[in-house]
C-alpha cells in the first residue's frame, strides 16, 4: 500500500492507494510525497526512475507566503491537481513494484528505519556560542538543551553516501566544533574501505592494517608512506605500489567487477545500483568499494545500536557515529559474520 503525504492534502489522515482509494490513520506499507523513513523517492532514484515533485515549486512558494503549514493542495490548485495526485501516485506505485521485490529494498528499508531514529543530540550551550562568538554560524533547530536530529537521504551521491536533508550540517562540520555536544562519544571503523575489501575476500586483518600492509608487501617507510600506497592502489593514482596490488588481489575484483556491470549499472555488496558511466579497471572498484563500505558501515551501526539501548546514536559522519551513554564499547563490531576493529573516543 502507498499513502500520500498528509502535508500535501492538508488532512490528518493518509489518503493510501492499493488497487483502490482510502483513508488511512496512519502511513501503511510506503509513503509518496515527502521525507519519511518508508518514502519511496529515494529508492526509486537509486534505481533510476524519473522522480517529479508533486507539487510544483510556485505552489509551495504560494503556501509559504500564505503562511499555510498545513495546506490543502487539493483545495488550493483545483480539480486538475486532483487528476494529477491520482494518476502520477499510480504510476509510481506500479513502478515501486518493479523493484519491491529487489534484494536492496529489504535492507535499504530496515536500515533506513534504524537512521530516522537518530536521537536529538544533547547541547552544550556555553560551548555553541564560543563557536559562534568566533565567527562560525551553524544553522539548525535547537533549545538550550538539545539540537533537532539529523535526517539523511541517500540518492544524491552515486555511491549512496548520506547527505543531510534536515538538522546540523554535520558532513561538512569541522571535527573541532563537534563538542558542541555535551557528554557524547565517537566511534569510527578503522580503514573502513580497505578492510572491507580484505573480508569479503576472506581475509581478516586482526591487528593494526598498516602494519600487516607494511609486512606483507615489504614496504619500506613509516604509517603515513603505507597509507598512501594503500589509497594509491585501490583507487588507481600513478602511485600504485604492485606490492599492494597483488596483496588486495586488485587485477582479480577488477575482472571479476567488470564482468558483473550490466546495461551500465553494477551493485555493490548488498545490492544497490551504481550507475558506471562507463567506469572500468580501478575506477570501477572504487565505486562498487565505496558503495558497499558505506552501506556496512551503516548496518554495522544499526545492529551495534539496536544491541546497545543504554546508548543514543545522534549523528552519522561517512565511518563515525557520535553517540551519548555509559557503559564500554567493544573493539570490533560484527557486519554479516566479518569483523571490523572500531575505535571510541570523547569529543
Amino acid at each position: 500500500m502507498l499513502s500520500i503525504c498528509n502535508k500535501i492534502t492538508g488532512t490528518s489522515s493518509y489518503l493510501t492507494y492499493k488497487d483502490r482509494w482510502t483513508w488511512e490513520d496512519e502511513v501503511k506499507g510506503f509513503l509518496f510525497g515527502c521525507p519519511h523513513p518508508r518514502s519511496i523517492e529515494p529508492l526509486l532514484k537509486i534505481h533510476g526512475y524519473d522522480v517529479q515533485p508533486l507539487v510544483e515549486q510556485k505552489y509551495l512558494r504560494m503556501a509559504s507566503e500564505l503562511r499555510l503549514r498545513e495546506a490543502n493542495f487539493i483545495g488550493l490548485i483545483g480539480p486538475k491537481f486532483k487528476e494529477h495526485l491520482a494518476s502520477y501516485t499510480q504510476k509510481m506505485w506500479e513502478n515501486f513494484e518493479q523493484i519491491k521485490d529487489h534484494r536492496y529494498t529489504q535492507f535499504y528499508y530496515d536500515t533506513n528505519d534504524w537512521l530516522w531514529t537518530l536521537k536529538p543530540a544533547p547541547l552544550d550551550y556555553t560551548r555553541l556560542m564560543a563557536i559562534e562568538n568566533m565567527g562560525h554560524s551553524y544553522r539548525f533547530r535547537r533549545t538550550r538543551d538539545h539540537i533537532e536530529p539529523v535526517r539523511y537521504v541517500r540518492s544524491k551521491i552515486k555511491t549512496g553516501r548520506l547527505s543531510v536533508i534536515k538538522g546540523p550540517q554535520v558532513m561538512t562540520m569541522k571535527a573541532e566544533h563537534r563538542n558542541m555536544l555535551k557528554g557524547c562519544r565517537q566511534i569510527d571503523f578503522s580503514s573502513m574501505e580497505p578492510r572491507f575489501l580484505l573480508n569479503v575476500s576472506g581475509n581478516h586483518v586482526a591487528g593494526d592494517l598498516y602494519d600487516w600492509v607494511a609486512s606483507q608487501a615489504n614496504l619500506k617507510g613509516d604509517r603515513t608512506h603505507t597509507k598512501i600506497a594503500i589509497i594509491s592502489s585501490l583507487y588507481g593514482s600513478a602511485r600504485q605500489i604492485p606490492a599492494v596490488t597483488k596483496l588486495f588481489a586488485l587485477q582479480e575484483w577488477e575482472y571479476q567487477l567488470e564482468s558483473n556491470v550490466h546495461e551500465d549499472v553494477i551493485e555493490n555488496y548488498y545490492g544497490r545500483p551504481i550507475r558506471t558511466e562507463g567506469a572500468k579497471g580501478r575506477h570501477l572498484l572504487s565505486l562498487w568499494l565505496q558503495s558497499s563500505a558505506a552501506d556496512a558501515a551503516i548496518k554495522g551501526f544499526a545492529n551495534f545500536f539496536r544491541s546497545n539501548t543504554n546508548l543514543q546514536p545522534h549523528w552519522l559522519i561517512h565511518d563515525a557515529c557520535v553517540f551519548s551513554g555509559g557503559g564500554n564499547v567493544p573493539n570490533e563490531i560484527i557486519i554479516d559474520g566479518m569483523q571490523f576493529p572500531i575505535t571510541c573516543e570523547d569529543i
